[in-house]
């Protein structure tokens, strides 16, 4: 598949489940809502007293799985990283395009708009490098 594509077909997917590593090594996964951009950067937001925010403060390093519909999915490993200033803006407004209700949910939930840019609590993961994205697709059908 071309970077086109698999842009596509994570733009056509509102969730993905995310995986980080513990303080203690053990592996944990969590399913969050995302938004892509056409360098298949992906958005996600959390709260910073989530595991995931604790994990990816620690060790950046992560991966992704994208879609199950029809047994199709990608895989993105790379690293979380918390924008901020004018870049924090951009990915914003990316993810709230693709989120619309993101900025006006309150309850405790710390969204990074303006009111809690200084909590950094939008990520992003950037694939390895162009030349190795780290993008597996994957098209397995089960046998019953």
């Amino acid at each position: 598949m071309t970077t086109p594509e698999i842009y596509q077909f994570i733009a056509n997917e509102k969730l993905g489940v995310l995986s980080s590593i513990s303080a203690d090594g053990t592996p944990q996964s969590a399913l969050v809502g995302i938004a892509v951009t056409p360098e298949l950067e992906i958005i996600f937001d959390t709260l910073l007293s989530s595991r995931k925010a604790h994990n990816l403060t620690l060790n950046p390093r992560c991966s992704f799985v994208i879609g199950w519909s029809g047994e199709i999915t990608v895989q993105l490993e790379g690293a979380a990283r918390q924008p901020s200033g004018p870049a924090l803006e951009h990915y914003q407004k990316i993810y709230f395009t693709r989120w619309p209700d993101g900025p006006r949910v309150s309850s405790g939930r710390a969204l990074a708009t303006s009111s809690s840019v200084h909590m950094g609590s939008l990520q992003r993961l950037r694939p390895k490098s162009a030349a190795d994205p780290g993008i597996p697709i994957s098209n397995r059908r089960s046998r019953a």
